[in-house]
């Protein structure tokens, strides 16, 4: 599931983003003439959705900010700029005429929707500005500054489609090079994950030779060299890795005696592969093909950093008296 596919599905778990604009135009009209704090209204939107403890727990991987916070908190600026709500200060809001009509209107059609009228205003008014700018098609592309995406999420969706896309082309070169190739990439990997001691000259010993018995590679458990975890890769193009190979893997850990292995290949594993794993006397790990491409992203092993963005947020402390 790439980052995009999981964003969605934690959109799933929380209310519309048309239930948000609700329940904050609900909030704002409890309040009637009186102005109300941003932090105060989006603890009675809360209320107001009846939110589960689970639903508020819900946090973006990528960034760990609260989904359901996330998306109440941008439902303020949509409101704002299409008149429905004021604010004469900084994080302070009340509403008005307009936006006690949306309410109604909201409340008497239950097909009617916010979120369309809030996309409209933006529509219209980026087209005003920038008539000039056209797309392929020859009409005016939406422009995604003034999406209801959230930015954050927006560029943790993109930076998940990246991580996917990267993931995929590292699996392809890793299954379009040599044997002897793929067994020195898996315990340089291992190596980067902080086992062996890389001060030594062979804390990663390659077998990978005729009567090995299974065994592709070892390396050292830690620095002080307690311990050997021993290594068997496979690569295949689109083969299953079966029972069968995890369990000749097995044998040759008793033959030498160890009980540690990983068993890491390009493609995946059976259902019973894994059932065997699990039972096994020996402790093994099985990593298939997405979890390696995803390993070698994450410790930058066959991939280098290429940019660093900081992504900021408005400190909300430093403004609530402004």
């Amino acid at each position: 599931m790439t980052m995009a596919d999981a964003n969605v599905s934690l959109r799933s778990l929380i209310p519309s983003y048309d239930e948000f604009y609700l329940a904050l135009l609900e909030v704002a009209k409890d309040f009637g003439d009186r102005e109300f704090l941003r932090k105060e209204g989006l603890s009675l939107m809360a209320e107001k959705l009846n939110l589960t403890e689970e639903q508020k727990s819900l946090r973006y991987p990528e960034t760990g900010r609260l989904v359901w916070k996330t998306h109440a908190t941008f439902r303020f600026p949509g409101l704002l700029r299409i008149g429905a709500l004021s604010r004469d200060k900084r994080a302070y809001y009340r509403i008005t005429s307009k936006g006690l009509e949306l309410l109604e209107r909201a409340r008497r059609d239950p097909a009617f929707s916010i979120k369309t009228v809030v996309d409209e205003f933006y529509k219209e008014n980026y087209q005003h500005k920038h008539s000039q700018s056209k797309d392929d098609a020859g009409e005016q592309a939406f422009p995604p500054s003034l999406s209801e995406e959230p930015a954050e999420e927006r560029i943790a969706e993109i930076y998940g489609e990246a991580k996917s896309e990267l993931a995929d082309e590292i699996l392809e070169r890793l299954k379009a090079g040599s044997p002897a190739f793929f067994e020195h990439a898996v315990l340089r990997l291992l190596a980067a994950m902080g086992y062996g001691d890389s001060s030594v000259q062979d804390y990663v010993k390659v077998v990978g030779q005729s009567g090995d018995g299974g065994i592709d590679g070892t390396i050292q458990e830690d620095k002080l060299g307690l311990g050997f975890i021993y290594v068997q890769a496979k690569r295949y193009a689109e083969n299953t890795v079966g029972r069968p190979a995890v369990q000749q893997f097995v044998g040759a850990l008793a033959g030498k005696n160890g009980n540690k292995g990983v068993f890491i290949t390009t493609s995946k594993f059976s259902k019973e592969a894994q059932d065997y794993a699990e039972r096994a006397q020996s402790r093994i790990v099985l990593i298939d093909g997405d979890k390696l491409a995803n390993l070698m992203f994450t410790y930058n092993v066959g991939c280098a950093v290429r940019k660093v963005f900081e992504i900021k947020r408005i400190d909300e402390d430093f403004f609530e008296d402004a």
